[in-house]
């Protein structure tokens, strides 16, 4: 069989609870940036700790859509 390359990447991503939510947006948004300019698939997954239901949850949708994925949760899994 032959070998075949595939351009995947996979990020695990663990925001602790005390984190910057901003500087973790910014940060997010420069490697979702570059992932998705160098690779054909990419999968983010993890604990962003970020409240769905909160004002700052926008900002980090805003950058997980201008980077060019999609979000499959879109509900809080805890309340």
């Amino acid at each position: 069989m032959p070998y075949v390359h595939h351009n995947i990447i996979i990020e695990v991503v663990n925001r602790p609870p005390s984190g910057d939510a901003t500087c973790f947006n910014n940060c997010m948004y420069n490697i979702l940036s570059k992932v998705s300019e160098e690779v054909k698939f990419g999968c983010v997954t993890g604990d962003f700790d970020i409240d769905l239901r909160e004002n700052i949850s926008s900002d980090f949708i805003n950058v997980i859509k201008s980077s060019g994925f999609l979000r499959t949760i879109t509900q809080p899994i805890r309340l």
